[in-house]
């Protein structure tokens, strides 16, 4: 599949959760998927929950939770990820950023 090659080219090394943590991840979706999981937003019946960011004093505009099952990339994404971004989630509340608030046992779920 085309985002296990793009994910091997990713790497798991130090260097490589050091550019994570910098927020200079490459691309892992194509413009066209991209473009196409923008389309699946219209759709009120694949997401569990909606949040409103300016109702939480978040700032404007919301975001989604998908529902199970997840559509194509984002089921092979999240399987692929989160073992690589544990690392990073547990460093970050190592850090000042999330020492107040405990660590990190897992991300799945």
């Amino acid at each position: 599949m085309a985002h296990a090659r793009r994910l091997r080219r990713l790497g798991s090394d130090r260097r490589t959760r050091q550019r994570l943590w910098r927020r200079a991840a490459p691309r892992l979706l194509t413009r066209a998927e991209a473009a196409r999981l923008r389309t699946l937003y219209a759709h009120d019946k694949l997401f569990r929950a909606t949040v409103d960011m300016g109702r939480h004093r978040y700032g404007a505009g919301e975001y989604r939770y998908f529902r199970e099952p997840y559509p194509e990339p984002i089921a092979c994404l999240k399987e692929a990820l989160y073992p690589r971004l544990l690392p990073i989630a547990r460093d970050w509340w190592a850090s000042s950023a999330g020492a107040t608030r405990g660590r990190t046992a897992s991300l799945t779920g």
